[in-house]
């Protein structure tokens, strides 16, 4: 065979390792095909028959092998931390080579800086311009491209403009703190090896988006996150990373930042009420010590649980009960029955359903049945939430329930569900969260009512409420409902007050059925861990000795679950008929969500009962 040149054997080697090359001129970078980098390929036959005819230089698109190239040359400087990474050494400067995709420009990174990617081409070493070759110069594994790159890339029209103009506020602080707590609980952090630096750059553009400034994002980085990243950052690397942030970041500082609710629901709030109901001062009226002094204490809506003029985020799984409870305390407010262990606030109540409002029906029936309510309640009113995201609904929802007081003040308005309300906004994005946060807001501000707004867990119902994080620091008391499906049972936690200490034990119900729907009655923790399957009740060797007891050996002389429920539920000196019955019941749905787990070995299935019993003897 003929000898080939160099550069003619450099393009069968590309060719062999999957590179579609193809010739440029002799000495330069032009083209000599129709339509260039498109016509490049790996057939040695094509291959043979160009650099047969004459030696040219050789190039490829990066992007057909997705990679990137980062073009430096003399009098370039790149701000961003690059990555060691495979370079070529060119006759002007160097070829950074990254694994990614990313577009073909001029200058966008910085002065004498190019990128070839898509839509790009560059030659590949031993080409040659004026006798200086194009040689590796670091035969590297490739990097992936930084993300500070791809941001300072990306198309200006999907920045997202700044939300806030005023840095470091001291909600957009908290929710920042929040962020990194989350990040360290979940172990996102960085990891050397393991995309750390890239992290590292996403999260200090997270912080900006925030509203923060770089100092006090560095503080709050070195405080909260940095301890727990391997190998921790120095200082000087955090602030490289945050400039490269403020350099190339996709969005404008504070772009997720959140405003008062005045800036942003403005217009929308300004005739909701009245004037008669509204402080004749100015809304920016200060006040001097002894109007100070003389303003009272928050005062608790329904003890330990919501306080006045606050906004309270209420979530759980799905059907954990959480509009039975919202219901309980809304109608309990209106009529001034003891919910959650104290007698609320009574006033006007306003429940704003976008789902379920057949539910609400049934469930007020109920609940009137087991309060024992007679005729008809007064200050509880039912409608339609609005749609944040629709112009004029803001307006109109509140005109509707200043129309409603007829100049009294609401107690509580709750909005169900706030996914709902959201409907063409985006939940996870911290912005639309805000608006969200902004509306609620508003409505304290207008009505001095407080708002729950019901939410739910996202798929890993142990990371709190689904969406942004922006909610669990926006709103003013956060309370969890966790339920035990089987036997109705409910526990109730504050998470979060904001001005207050949150209460150390939960809330405990068992759900009851009654006149067609469910009723929440409350419960004490012995009762609820009986209800929900501790350990330490009806266990094994309880089950065994009352079926000893009850001659219940063998299916025929099987008992029913009433009836070890009725075995297992010692009398209480004292009791009631009807509260012996309630304890009973409480058993027997424990042990019906009980048998499908540890207590199988003692009951079969006949129809849709469960029988229990022990072995039968066996008979010699």
């Amino acid at each position: 065979m003929q000898e080939i040149s160099e550069l003619h054997q450099a393009a069968r080697d590309y060719a062999a390792c999957g590179i579609k090359v193809f010739p440029v001129e002799i000495n330069g970078k032009k083209p000599v095909t129709a339509h260039g980098y498109l016509d490049a390929t790996t057939d040695i036959k094509q291959i043979d028959e160009w650099w047969g005819e004459h030696d040219y230089n050789i190039a490829f698109s990066p992007e057909s092998a997705r990679l990137f190239v980062v073009d430096v040359d003399p009098g370039g400087t790149i701000n961003g931390n690059l990555p060691a990474t495979y370079r070529v050494k060119t006759p002007r400067g160097s070829h950074f080579y990254f694994s990614g995709s990313g577009p073909s420009t001029a200058g966008k990174l910085g002065p004498h800086i190019d990128t070839r990617g898509v839509g790009g081409y560059v030659l590949l070493p031993p080409s040659r311009i004026d006798e200086q070759r194009y040689e590796i110069a670091d035969d590297l594994p490739y990097a992936e491209l930084p993300v500070w790159i791809s941001d300072a890339l990306r198309a200006p029209d999907t920045a997202v403009a700044a939300a806030v103009d005023e840095q470091d506020l001291p909600a957009n602080i908290d929710r920042a703190r929040l962020l990194l707590s989350q990040c360290v609980d979940r172990g996102d952090v960085a990891i050397e090896g393991q995309g750390g630096d890239d992290r590292t750059y996403r999260l200090c553009c997270e912080l900006l988006d925030l509203g923060l400034s770089a100092n006090t994002a560095r503080d709050l980085l070195e405080e909260i996150w940095n301890p727990h990243c391997q190998p921790p950052w120095e200082t000087y690397d955090i602030d490289l990373k945050l400039d490269n942030a403020s350099r190339y970041q996709q969005n404008d500082p504070g772009a997720y930042g959140t405003v008062s609710p005045q800036q942003a629901f403005g217009e929308a709030i300004k005739h909701l009420l009245d004037s008669s109901v509204e402080n004749k001062h100015s809304r920016f009226y200060f006040k001097d010590e002894t109007e100070q002094d003389a303003e009272p204490d928050p005062q608790w809506l329904v003890k330990d649980l919501i306080t006045e003029r606050s906004t309270v985020l209420l979530f759980g799984a799905t059907q954990s009960y959480k509009s039975f409870l919202a219901l309980d305390i809304v109608l309990s407010l209106a009529t001034g029955k003891e919910t959650f262990g104290a007698a609320p606030l009574q006033g006007p109540v306003f429940y704003a359903a976008l789902e379920g409002r057949a539910h609400l029906k049934k469930a007020r029936k109920s609940w009137r049945v087991a309060r024992e309510i007679e005729g008809k309640i007064k200050d509880f009113y039912v409608g339609v939430a609005p749609l944040i995201g629709v112009p004029g609904e803001i307006q109109d929802f509140g005109d509707e329930i200043a129309r409603r007081c007829a100049g009294r003040k609401p107690r509580l308005i709750v909005i169900d569900t706030l996914g709902k309300a959201m409907a063409g906004l985006n939940e996870n994005d911290a912005m639309d969260a805000g608006k969200f946060i902004r509306f609620c807001d508003s409505l304290v501000e207008s009505f001095g009512c407080s708002v729950i707004a019901i939410h739910h867990t996202g798929k890993d119902d142990t990371r709190g409420a689904r969406g942004s994080s922006a909610f669990h620091a926006g709103f003013d008391t956060v309370i969890e409902v966790k339920a035990h499906r089987a036997t109705k049972a409910v526990s109730v936690w504050a998470r979060k007050h904001k001005d207050a200490e949150e209460r150390e034990i939960p809330w405990t119900f068992e759900g009851r059925a009654i006149a067609g729907s469910l009723a929440f009655f409350p419960t004490d923790l012995e009762a609820h861990k009986a209800l929900t399957g501790d350990k330490g009740t009806l266990t094994p060797k309880q089950i065994g000795a009352a079926l000893q007891v009850l001659n219940a050996y063998g299916v025929e002389q099987g008992v029913s679950t009433a009836v070890l429920a009725t075995e297992l539920t010692p009398a209480i000196e004292g009791q009631s008929v009807e509260d012996r019955q309630i304890a009973i019941s409480r058993t027997g749905r424990a042990l019906a969500a009980k048998a499908k787990d540890h207590l199988e070995a003692y009951c079969v299935k006949t129809g849709k009962a469960l029988v229990w019993m022990l072995p039968a003897p066996v008979r010699k």
